[in-house]
């Protein structure tokens, strides 16, 4: 059993399960007893404690997020940096790696691809906007929720633009077939890197495969640091066109080339998202002698024609231009000089040339200009296009002169009208559509995906999701149902394998695994199958369950010493469900003292304890059939000469679910 699971952190996280195993640490799922809610906790490895590489990487992601606060980024609640255990805390997100969808669908649609991507790179946004550049953007860290939210973690590689942007040892980080050139050179990296790795999410989704890829991580760098992708068209014609340059761009190896800041390919995107037709004409060539490829954009080209007469004659015209131009200039430059002499000799002009107040805070102006003009807002309104705060019309033209004390009478912008977004799950398409019409919204787009919940044709949720206020300029993406993605399969023979076998086999069908059980058997070798929930050659849907029966050998006479003893759990009123009870006989699993319950019709379960010599302690672990995570449910100590019962931790209810919630003494302090 885990060490963690069960325990108590500072007195207010209790952990609950094992989620999640990495290198670095592995990630519980825990209760925070103080706010009431559900959190998860990364816990540092313990051989890791006294690595100071490793703990100076644990310190910069909590320091990396806890700045952070933006809707597709993980939050993060708390941390803690002792000497025997590092940890933070942080909000539990249900969902699988975009990675596992990735290799699920094998290539995702424009459409999809480039959703995911945007909200990628507004979470990007948000980080480099507050000094943070990630360095380890993969999709294995990116996690897709049920309603097609993305979530960017894992910032443990992150620098700030303050810090250098490399490793102390100048090693390079991240992972080799997503990180940038200048990364795997161990250079300093900047936002330009995040873009590049975002460019090889982007080439993987619409491509199913990566633009780099060998079985030695040193070849992968080779390759990326002299070489260019195939260009994605070359794999999917089918690919748009607009959206191939905007992955070439982003993903050159030249970071002058590259796109500049995540704002310039967010800016393509959303052109690509409202015109998928669109092209952006970008192009690249050899900068001679160097080798290095130079980006620049091009119009389309236009057919060359002969000047007609009105032309030619302002030809002609524009070759006096330059002798007027110098004569005109040294007239310019003898009134500057009498001007100076006069201004120096006399008080100081009270004139001036009125700025272009359009487009520049309010705010900034009144002090950049305090002394010169007084402002007066005459209005204020709702603005898509210009931020709140900002002057979006002005009365007195810019370049005309004023003197000083004038009044500048301006509008200034609100910003964009926010409204909520109405709740449309459930609704078929063409109702969904009049809903968000009704409401102001005219942009949005229908991302369709298999569904086992929600009917096909009917809205699953949206993106942003229902409530939540936002611009009506913003694109709405709408999540239909497809229905169930059904696939008929064989159920394989399971009996006389071995627990491993028999998952194998399973999932070579892509059937599941189910409830795990054991009975006594004369016929079949302990720990092999002895029964299967579905009988062999059954033909059922893709991802059933099957249950399977583990034969526990023959049973044997009691040959037990001293005196038997009974340990009894209670189950709380609300429990419901079948689950398994574990029992731990001084740490070893017991599987003859084991079974499956349905709480649902039992106030309390037992355990027969066979006598022996001595103290025995006693661990009742419980999980649900459908789970594969078990948690400690109670302990005791028997002494097996007298059939002596002590109860040493309490019931811990809340494994049942979020129908009760543990005592305070029901767990161990850390």
């Amino acid at each position: 059993m885990d060490k963690y699971v069960g325990k108590r952190l500072d007195g207010r996280y209790e952990i609950e399960r094992l989620i999640g195993e990495g290198g670095m640490a592995n990630i519980y799922a825990a209760h925070d007893q103080v706010e009431d809610r559900e959190v998860a906790i990364k816990i540092m490895k313990d051989e890791f404690l006294t690595n100071e590489e490793f703990s100076r990487r644990f310190r910069t992601e909590s320091k990396a997020i806890a700045v952070l606060n933006h809707p597709n980024i993980v939050k993060i609640y708390d941390f803690s940096f002792g000497d025997n255990i590092q940890y933070i805390v942080m909000e539990q997100v249900m969902g699988i790696t975009l990675k596992q969808y990735i290799e699920q669908q094998k290539r995702l649609s424009a459409k999809e691809a480039v959703h995911y991507t945007i909200q990628i790179l507004r979470a990007l946004q948000h980080a480099h906007s507050k000094g943070i550049m990630h360095r380890d953007i993969k999709p294995q860290n990116i996690m897709l929720m049920h309603d097609g939210t993305i979530k960017v973690m894992d910032f443990g590689v992150a620098c700030f633009a303050r810090e250098e942007g490399r490793l102390s040892d100048d090693m390079a980080v991240g992972s080799v077939h997503y990180i940038s050139p200048e990364q795997a050179r161990g250079e300093a990296t900047d936002e330009k890197t995040d873009i590049y790795s975002v460019g090889v999410m982007l080439y993987e989704m619409l491509t199913g495969r990566l633009p780099f890829d060998d079985e030695q991580p040193l070849e992968v760098v080779r390759m990326k640091m002299s070489s260019d992708p195939t260009p994605p068209r070359e794999i999917d014609p089918d690919i748009p066109q607009g959206l191939e340059e905007i992955i070439l761009r982003a993903m050159q190896r030249n970071t002058a080339s590259r796109y500049q800041s995540v704002s310039e390919m967010l800016r393509d995107l959303d052109t690509f998202r409202s015109d998928p037709n669109a092209v952006f004409h970008y192009q690249y060539f050899e900068n001679e002698g160097s080798g290095t490829r130079i980006f620049r954009p091009v119009k389309e080209d236009e057919p060359e024609r002969e000047p007609d007469e009105e032309e030619a004659e302002e030809e002609q015209k524009s070759k006096a231009i330059p002798v007027l131009a110098g004569i005109a200039a040294a007239f310019v430059v003898v009134a500057a000089i009498i001007i100076f002499l006069v201004a120096k000799s006399g008080p100081q002009s009270t004139e001036f040339e009125m700025p272009n107040l359009v487009g520049q805070s309010l705010s900034e102006m009144q002090e950049e200009y305090k002394d010169r003009l007084n402002f007066e807002v005459i209005a204020t309104e709702f603005s898509d296009a210009y931020p709140a705060g900002v002057i979006y019309e002005q009365r007195t033209k810019a370049g005309r002169m004023v003197k000083n004390g004038t009044v500048a009478k301006v509008k200034v912008s609100k910003g964009p009208e926010l409204i909520a977004i109405p709740d449309i799950s459930g609704m078929s398409k063409a109702d969904g559509e009049a809903e968000l019409k009704r409401k102001g919204f005219n942009r949005y787009e229908f991302v369709e995906r298999n569904d086992v919940t929600v009917a096909s044709g009917y809205v699953i949720s949206t993106y942003p999701a229902a409530d939540e206020q936002c611009s009506k300029s913003e694109t709405i993406t709408v999540y239909l149902s497809k229905g169930p993605n059904v696939v008929a399969t064989t159920v394989p023979n399971l009996v006389n394998c071995t627990e491993a076998e028999a998952k194998a086999k399973l999932e070579a069908a892509n059937l599941v695994l189910g409830t795990v059980g054991e009975q006594y058997s004369d016929t079949v070798e302990k720990g092999k199958v002895v029964a299967q929930s579905v009988q062999a050659g059954a033909v059922v849907d893709e991802r059933t369950t099957v249950k399977i029966t583990l034969s526990a050998g023959p049973e044997a006479a009691s040959s037990a010493v001293g005196k038997e003893a009974t340990v009894s759990v209670s189950i709380p009123s609300w429990a419901s469900g079948e689950y398994q009870f574990r029992v731990y006989l001084d740490g070893s699993y017991e599987s003859s003292l084991s079974r499956t319950v349905n709480v649902s019709t039992v106030s309390s379960v037992s355990f027969k304890i066979p006598g022996g010599s001595g103290n025995v302690e006693v661990g009742i672990m419980v999980k649900p059939v459908s789970g594969s995570t078990e948690s400690l449910y109670a302990r005791f100590t028997v002494d097996t000469n007298t059939g002596d019962v002590t109860k040493t931790r309490p019931e811990i209810v809340s494994v049942f679910g979020s129908g009760g919630t543990a005592s305070e003494d029901n767990t161990d302090e850390e």
